[in-house]
């Protein structure tokens, strides 16, 4: 039974079968009109096509709008993309590679030609064959021949057929010579011919990173002046957030992060209207994070690190929380702490919750610090990061932290690359040498040395160290030790008490080993304490 309409749809019958089973059928003659044209579509005719071109009369004519190579303007299906909006979009492959090769070899046939109408935009399709003509909405691409909806009329009628030769013989003659572009375009694409090794790695970077690199290149503007290093981060982390729900901003000390996050909230809280928790030291919260917040009108609710330890911290209370920050995040490197499972609690609740941690030492004595400030963005969940071919986060980690720190680091490097945006000054420098802020230019202060050399022991002899020591071990530090004063004290509880003025005892001396200012603020703050505790 003879095909009238192609649809895509009727009967499951797709114009890619019915041209398959037309061009197997002896066809040496194939005129194309298309407005695009892609390596897919010619994919799905590709076994037909080179059985045909087997054949002594074999000719082919294809003929597409200018836009076919360019960029797409405003032709229908947003699926039928142009050569070159295809090649950027399609993954890195073998398969791909392939493809690609093989359809430079088949339009390098002599029996091939290829033209485009530059004048006017094209829009017009038909597939004319040695017997059979069809005319329709069908672009010779993967779409257009297989998914799309479409509506094509197959013309049997000899006049019918004629009319339509007639019609593509004048465009074809109005048409300019496009074989070689087409041909320069899939070589120069990421498939194209082989590369020296550098150019194909350096190649491999930029397709790697090409979303990000366009991302840095959209202008935008938020709530907070920034450098374009800081707006780099923002872009960067938001993406980030929007893939993996979390990211960590891990940038040197100096380099704004407290106006990076301020940033993020801004998108965040004041643009999509989310309901944010701040978590950072109180000090923090009370010096830095209050007037800032306060003077970009970003609304958040603030609680301090300290507090999520404490008994009057209830994690139930922000389940509808939709993003959560962290400043200094490093003090939930510990799993066994009451402020971290407190945390926990918080975010594996209720609405699933976008985490943003911030700080300049990630990693503090081995990997696993890492690996438990990651486990909040993960709310816990080890399978997060299987796209990243991680099917347990936690196994990935002690895997790595078995080896020492440097070696370890190559094993996460990939998954750090995903989710930290991590830089240096020295990288700041170097990327960013025209940096400003406000209009002046970001510098960054250079350290001057200065040797000091003192001895202590030429001023108070060289008993002053055992003196020292043994004035802080004759302290009896009696606020700390009221409890052993009491008469029904147990044992226990005794020995508990002697130890917590020992490790005061030990604090002490680490301050005195600290700098000269550390000492006299100790002297100053505990005078009172010493002559008390002297006293008894």
């Amino acid at each position: 039974m003879k095909k009238e309409i192609v649809d895509n749809e009727t009967d499951r019958y797709t114009m890619a079968q019915f041209l398959n089973e037309s061009i197997s059928n002896k066809s040496s003659k194939i005129d194309v009109a298309s407005g695009y044209f892609n390596s897919t579509g010619f994919s799905i005719l590709r076994s037909s096509l080179w059985t045909a071109a087997q054949s002594r009369d074999f000719r082919m004519r294809l003929l597409f709008g200018r836009e076919a190579i360019q960029d797409k303007t405003i032709e229908g299906s947003p699926e039928d993309l142009s050569m070159r909006e295809e090649l950027d979009s399609l993954a890195v492959s073998e398969r791909y590679a392939e493809l690609v090769d093989d359809l430079v070899k088949f339009l390098n046939l002599d029996k091939v030609h290829v033209k485009s109408n530059v004048r006017r935009f094209t829009h017009a399709k038909c597939y004319i064959l040695d017997d059979l003509v069809a005319v329709g909405s069908s672009n010779f691409t993967g779409p257009g021949l297989r998914s799309n909806i479409e509506l094509n009329a197959i013309l049997y009628q000899p006049s019918a057929q004629q009319l339509v030769r007639d019609w593509f013989e004048r465009r074809w003659n109005e048409g300019t010579d496009a074989k070689a572009e087409l041909i320069q375009l899939l070589e120069d694409s990421k498939f194209g011919s082989p590369l020296d090794p550098f150019t194909a790695y350096m190649k491999f970077l930029y397709e790697y990173y090409k979303p990000r690199l366009r991302e840095l290149q959209e202008a935008g503007r938020g709530g907070v002046e920034l450098a374009v290093f800081q707006n780099d981060a923002v872009r960067t982390a938001l993406r980030i957030i929007n893939k993996f729900n979390g990211v960590i901003i891990a940038d040197s000390t100096g380099l704004g992060k407290t106006h990076i996050g301020l940033e993020i909230l801004h998108q965040l809280v004041a643009v999509e209207r989310k309901k944010a928790l701040l978590l950072a030291p109180k000090q923090v919260i009370d010096t830095v994070w209050d007037r800032r917040l306060e003077d970009a009108s970003i609304k958040t609710r603030n609680e301090s690190i300290e507090s999520t330890g404490t008994s009057r911290f209830r994690p139930e209370d922000f389940l509808d929380y939709d993003v959560v920050l962290i400043d200094e995040s490093h003090n939930y490197r510990n799993p066994s702490t009451n402020r971290r499972l407190n945390l926990m609690k918080l975010l594996s609740g209720g609405k699933r919750k976008q985490v943003i941690l911030m700080t300049a030492t990630p990693v503090n004595n081995s990997l696993m610090d890492l690996y438990h400030q990651i486990s909040l963005i993960t709310a816990g969940d080890d399978s997060h990061f299987v796209s990243l071919d991680i099917p347990d986060l936690r196994q990935h980690f002690l895997s790595a932290d078995r080896k020492k720190l440097a070696s370890g680091v190559e094993d996460i490097v990939r998954l750090l690359d995903e989710i930290m945006v991590r830089r240096t000054r020295q990288f700041i420098k170097e990327n960013y040498p025209d940096a400003t802020i406000n209009g002046k230019p970001v510098s960054f202060p250079k350290r001057r040395l200065k040797k000091v050399e003192y001895t202590l022991t030429q001023i108070f002899g060289t008993t002053v160290y055992q003196q020292v020591l043994d004035t802080i071990d004759g302290l009896n530090l009696v606020p700390y030790r009221v409890r052993t004063y009491v008469k029904q004290i147990g044992k226990e509880e005794k020995v508990e008490v002697e130890y917590r003025a020992t490790l005061q005892k030990y604090g002490l001396l680490k301050r005195f080993e600290s700098s000269v200012a550390a000492i006299r603020e100790s002297i100053k703050g505990r005078f009172s304490i010493a002559r008390a505790s002297t006293a008894y």
